[in-house]
């Protein structure tokens, strides 16, 4: 259904957090198929993840950035 980044801030703390969650329709009774009105009860799941601050967030983008480019210059020095 939907795939989003919240942000929640912590008042106390006064820092925001992200969390990456993805949100979709499941069938209560597998056995019921279809998507119109009448084919069965379905329910919201919604899965959390919880990726940290901003600069966590950055810091995880560089280290893999680096580790990427890492990869590549290995690569081209194997070939000479």
């Amino acid at each position: 259904m939907a795939e989003s980044i919240a942000k929640h801030k912590n008042k106390t703390l006064n820092k925001d957090y992200y969390y990456y969650q993805h949100t979709y329709r499941e069938k209560i009774n597998p056995n019921h198929l279809g998507k119109i009105k009448g084919t069965g009860k379905s329910k919201v799941i919604t899965e959390s993840v919880y990726l940290g601050t901003a600069r966590d967030i950055l810091e995880a983008i560089k280290g893999s950035r680096s580790k990427y480019y890492k990869a590549k210059e290995k690569k081209v020095l194997g070939y000479l």
